[in-house]
């Protein structure tokens, strides 16, 4: 219980007294960052805002299980991201090493399409863990710090799963949890000039997306896609750009669908 103390200075409900308190809304930052935290930056998605926030001029400060390329992200750190403590730890690194940028994106995850009758315990909390708790944990903290200070912008990598259901049932279920997550902290935090925002892709052409779909499953999406194709990690972190860096302080407790037009809702 002491770590998790050292981590945060202040109780969650404290935080949302004071932000109710205020007479007037007080807007998030909207000048152009100049550093942003990547959960995630040696992934697919995470990898792709890294080189476009590089191509901004934009610090990537880099989180993730393992290092990625030096010219993607110019300060990272190693981190488990499995529970508080670990997240606990990566918070202690960024405030040795600048404190909080005001933008933070988590682009972790993992999909591995396990079926219901496949799932044991320990699957269960391996997926939920990658897909929802450590996010949870990230965005906490991100959030609490930010309305601390003077507010900034989170925004989640969810999935369009979240919101259809999907072959794998608690992959879907956890990418359910981050859009919920997302509202509540937009709607808690919003006073205290905290955005949060989700973008939903649905099937990008990444690395895991290559490994955890069969070649029959990937004619099927490039069939019932209407662009007859999958997303980029490109276009997915274009929106993500969006969000983090452009002058959209009201957009707030949205999610951004990247699907190609699949779902259409």
């Amino acid at each position: 219980m002491k770590s998790r103390e050292s981590v945060i200075s202040v109780e969650p409900h404290l935080v949302s007294s004071a932000a109710k308190k205020r007479t007037l809304p007080r807007a998030s930052s909207t000048a152009f960052p100049d550093r942003v935290l990547v959960v995630g930056h040696a992934g697919g998605i995470g990898s792709a805002l890294s080189a476009q926030l590089r191509a901004a001029n934009v610090q990537v400060v880099g989180i993730d299980r393992r290092s990625s390329n030096i010219s993607q992200a110019q300060l990272q750190f190693r981190s488990r991201l499995r529970g508080h403590k670990s997240i606990g730890q990566s918070m202690k690194w960024l405030d040795r090493n600048g404190g909080l940028p005001s933008r933070v994106a988590i682009t972790i995850g993992t999909y591995q399409r396990i079926t219901l009758r496949d799932y044991t315990e320990r699957k269960f909390d391996d997926i939920m863990n990658d897909n929802f708790s450590s996010i949870f944990w990230v965005a906490r903290e991100a959030a609490l710090r930010m309305a601390q200070g003077k507010g900034g912008r989170i925004v989640i990598v969810s999935s369009q799963a979240g919101v259809t259901g999907g072959g794998d049932p608690i992959y879907a279920a956890a990418k359910a949890a981050t859009i919920a997550l997302s509202k509540s902290i937009a709607r808690e935090f919003g006073q205290a000039g905290v955005r949060c925002n989700i973008v939903a892709p649905g099937p990008v052409d990444t690395q895991m997306a290559r490994t955890a779909m069969s070649k029959d499953r990937r004619s099927f999406y490039e069939t019932a896609i209407p662009i007859r194709r999958f997303s980029t990690a490109a276009e997915v972190a274009g929106v993500l750009m969006f969000l983090l860096t452009g002058d959209v302080d009201a957009v707030n407790g949205a999610t951004f669908d990247i699907d190609g037009g699949l779902v259409r809702r």
